[in-house]
Parts: C-alpha cells; structure tokens; sequence
C-alpha cells in the first residue's frame, strides 16, 4: 500500500449535476494463465506486456491520473513487486480467480480506506489508448446521469471508423450495434445485490446470447428479433438489482472498447502508440 493515502470526497452529484471527484479506481490486471497473448509475447502477466517500453497498465494508470478525477489505484491481479512505478498512490491484490471476486476483493478494500464511497471507478488493464480527456468525460457524464451503476458502450460505426481492423464483437439493439466499453463509474453496493446472479452474467458477459437465456426467456426473444431497446435493458438491469438505476452510457470513444484480447488487437496497438509518437 503506498503510505500517503488521500482522503477523498466522493458523493453523487448535487441537483445542478456537476460531478464531485476525485475517485478512487479499481484496475483490474489478473487473468487466465492460458491467455493467447502469453504464448504470443512470452510475458506471462497481460497488464505488463510491454509497449513501446511500458507496460500496458501504464498507459491506462496514466490516464486515469491526468484525468484530475481519480487519486487512488487499486490494482487486482499484481503484486507489489511486479508494478512499475504508477502516478498515484496503490494499494495491490492478487487475483482472486474471478471478475466478481477480484470486483469484491477491490470494493472491501475501498470501503476499509473510505467509508461511505458511494462511487467507484472499474477500469480493465488492457485499454491503452485511453486519455485522460477520455476518462474525465466518461466521469463526468456518468456522476450527472445519477444511475448507480453506468456500463459504457461504443456504437459500431464509431468503433470500425477509428479500428476498422479490431475486429470486435457487437450486440445488436434496436438503436443499432454496439461494442462493450472498459471504463465503468458503480455504486459499490451495486455488488452485495443478488451476487449468484451477478457471477452468471460476468462469467457470460462475452455472450450476449447467454447472458440473455440468464436475465429471461422475454429479454432473448426481444433480442434474437433485434426488438430489445436500450431503455428496455436499463429497466431490466434495474429490476435486477433491487431498483438501482442503471445507464447504458453511449460513447464517442472508440478507445475505451479498443481492449487487447488477441495477437492482431495488440499488434494494432503497438502500431497505433507508434503512430502517435512520431505524430
């Protein structure tokens, strides 16, 4: 743990809607040990393959912390010893196997060092190319929406315009196809509320079709007919957690689903950074 924590100050928005910050962040930097980027990279942890020098969990670190919105880390699926330098003070976990319970392990954590956070902010390891501008906005947008719990989305078109080649997948909703974001602004009450169903949709949340068979046979036929709407899911995923607002936040930023999942997506990465740089 570093040993200069920051006290913060967070809270829902006031009734003008401006947000109060700064947060603390919950990165999450485990995974399987059969990942295909550690037989592509021959680096066994994926938050540390490097890029262009620096470990991946860097760039996301650094993004956070030139946000202006986030003062503390807290990186499941790392040790201590294995963490570059970082921005902001952290607080470590090892993996605790799963998204929820590594979810878990970080919200035990925040509520130890800061009693009463009603906001946490849940950031994946692998999303390099988001800026601080990026993750402000998501901030922002998400604390004056009041919902407990925002899950950022990209429509398609937004996505294939700046990686045409990511090759991502989309679910299909009545307003159009969209990509799941990595950067996501929740209640941490949010996951003491029917935690058994919470693991089943986590553990299926890279099928649309499974999650659907979960939530209800009304929810997949909606679905399989491309008539399940946006507000639809938000009413559904409301019910769900007991009445807890949810908002599917639609974004303007590609980087936020651009995740590193397999060799091609890292290769366009590396590429991407190296672009940047010269630019």
């Amino acid at each position: 743990m570093h040993p200069s924590i920051p006290q913060l100050t967070i809270r829902v928005p006031t009734s003008s809607g401006s947000p109060t910050a700064p947060l603390a962040a919950i990165i999450s930097a485990g995974g399987p040990p059969d990942d295909p980027l550690t037989a592509y990279t021959g680096v066994a942890r994926k938050a540390l393959i490097p890029l262009l020098g620096r470990p991946m969990v860097l760039y996301v670190a650094q993004a956070l912390a030139e946000s202006a919105r986030v003062a503390h880390l807290i990186i499941v699926g790392l040790e201590p010893e294995e963490g570059p330098a970082f921005p902001l003070p952290v607080t470590y976990l090892p993996d605790r196997g799963s998204l929820l319970d590594n979810l878990l392990a970080g919200v035990a954590v925040l509520q130890r060092l800061y009693p009463g956070a009603e906001r946490v902010l849940f950031a994946a390891a692998d999303i390099p190319l988001i800026t601080g501008e990026i993750v402000r906005e998501t901030v922002d947008l998400s604390l004056a929406s009041g919902a407990d719990a925002c899950y950022t989305i990209v429509p398609r078109p937004v996505m294939e315009r700046r990686f045409p080649d990511a090759r991502r997948s989309y679910v299909r909703l009545r307003e159009g196809e969209f990509a799941g974001g990595d950067l996501h602004l929740f209640n941490p009450a949010i996951l003491h509320r029917r935690p058994a169903l919470l693991q089943a949709l986590m553990g299926a949340r890279k099928s649309v079709l499974r999650q659907a068979r979960i939530i209800g046979l009304g929810v997949l036929i909606r679905y399989l007919f491309r008539r399940l709407s946006l507000p639809e899911g938000e009413r559904r995923a409301r019910q769900i957690l007991g009445g807890l607002p949810v908002r599917f936040l639609v974004s303007r930023h590609a980087e936020l689903a651009m995740d590193v999942d397999k060799p091609h997506q890292l290769d366009l990465v590396r590429a991407e950074l190296a672009r940047q740089r010269s630019a």
